[in-house]
């Protein structure tokens, strides 16, 4: 579901097919389980700011994972 509502957020946003497939590839890499097979709880946010798309996940204990890139023109 939230590979569903990325792509969604990343169209309207502008980017390309082949942007949009790649942020997704590197998301889920994000979000797979740790070494021990299990999947932390987290939250997930899109942010525009200063020109930029900033996605954040950030898990239980301040683990944080995040991509950065350029707004679309």
């Amino acid at each position: 579901m939230l590979t569903a509502l990325a792509w969604c957020v990343l169209e309207q946003v502008g980017y390309a097919v082949p942007e949009i497939a790649d942020m997704l590839t590197k998301l889920r890499e994000a979000l797979e389980p740790d070494e021990t097979g299990e999947c932390s709880e987290g939250d997930v946010q899109f942010r525009a700011e200063g020109g930029q798309l900033i996605i954040v996940v950030s898990y239980a204990g301040g683990r944080e994972w995040r991509m950065t890139r350029a707004l679309p023109d």
